[in-house]
């Protein structure tokens, strides 16, 4: 009976929650720092997030607020990772311009041309192909070399490519292993080893609503290990059905995954939208006079908050890019989802979730797509 009363109140006080916010909820950072922060233990606490603005925005959101100085240790998933390896593992991270110079001597090596391609041209090719391997994969090389040589390539060419690609690739691993070297594509898979070196007993992690496979085992790992936190979501409702199939409904599944949560929803509390209209001659400047208008809101309302802005780009594949760009040029802190236009996106993988979408639109909604 005694184990048993034990056993209750562990689990009581492990309880790690998830939380749904909606899109339009006002102020979810301050509501995270007031809710699970004020009269914490900081120094074991963990504050994790997506991207370096946010960090900035937290710090001064977290002090503003509980009129602390010094907030718990906050980290970009990648930061935490290079901190781990700096701590504990005896490999060296390489910068991309000795990443470049190993392929381009294995390339070399190896004698691999390609059609109407430089040596040069060749190592930023393979480069990024290497990175793209290793961000959307977790296949070995074996698994890769089946899924070339079964594809029905129209050209014996291409798949001759793949075939030097995958062995230069595998090369340049080998070597690296052996040097104990690492590039910028490893270090979550690497940090893996060294979670349980973490220090804390809770955290608050914000900003995650797509995990690329090569991050995907370090975050799952780190929410398993903690015993105690809050990891903060997006309510699915208002969402396209594709990027709920394609994105936040995969993501959420995985982090179910690591370990059993509390689930909250909390009910929207943000004002209506009121529309105004403005037209730009190109893309960046339309992102720059988002980020002006951000700013002049920000201005004219001294307690709202960056995150209290929900920005919605219509053709997000086209824009993602340049929307980190801007918004880290102008140190602007955002939380990006990202979303599908399945008539424009070029990845085949989409055209297969159709099957998905048949469930939930409409026949005559499925054509016109």
């Amino acid at each position: 009976m005694l184990t048993q009363i034990a056993e209750k109140k562990k689990t009581s006080r492990d309880t790690k929650k998830l939380l749904f916010f909606p899109w339009r909820f006002s102020q979810k950072t301050v509501f995270l720092i007031n809710k699970y922060l004020k009269n914490r233990d900081l120094s074991t606490t963990l504050y994790l997030t997506s991207q370096t603005s946010k960090l900035t925005d937290f710090q001064e959101t977290f002090y503003r607020n509980l009129k602390i100085n010094f907030p718990p240790d906050n980290y970009t998933l990648r930061t935490l990772a290079k901190r781990l390896l700096e701590e504990n593992s005896p490999c060296r991270i390489i910068s991309d311009v000795e990443k470049y110079v190993r392929l381009a001597r294995l390339l070399r090596r190896n004698r691999a041309f390609w059609p109407g391609c430089s040596l040069p041209g060749m190592a930023v090719a393979l480069s990024n192909f290497i990175r793209e391997i290793k961000v959307h994969t977790s296949q070995n090389f074996d698994q890769l070399r089946h899924c070339g040589e079964s594809y029905p390539w129209k050209y014996e060419e291409n798949r001759r490519i793949l075939s030097t690609a995958l062995k230069v690739m595998e090369e340049y691993q080998n070597e690296l292993a052996k040097e104990r070297l690492l590039d910028e594509e490893d270090i979550y898979r690497q940090a893996c080893f060294y979670v349980e070196q973490l220090p804390y007993r809770f955290f608050i992690v914000e900003g995650f609503y797509e995990l690329p496979a090569y991050q995907r085992d370090f975050l799952l790992k780190i929410l398993s290990y903690l015993p105690q936190g809050v990891f903060a979501f997006r309510q699915k409702e208002g969402m396209p059905v594709d990027v709920q199939n394609l994105i936040l409904l995969p993501t959420l599944k995985e982090v179910k995954l690591a370990d059993n949560w509390e689930e909250i929803n909390l009910s929207d509390e943000g004002p209506g939208a009121v529309p105004h209209c403005w037209q730009y001659p190109t893309q960046e400047e339309e992102v720059k006079g988002i980020i002006s208008l951000i700013h002049e809101a920000l201005t004219d309302h001294p307690e709202w908050r960056p995150e209290d802005c929900l920005v919605v780009f219509p053709e997000m594949p086209k824009y993602r890019s340049m929307v980190k760009r801007i918004f880290n040029r102008y140190h602007l802190p955002y939380e990006m989802t990202p979303g599908f236009l399945l008539k424009e996106e070029a990845s085949v993988s989409c055209l297969l979730e159709l099957i998905r979408l048949a469930e939930s639109f409409s026949w005559e909604r499925l054509m016109a797509i």
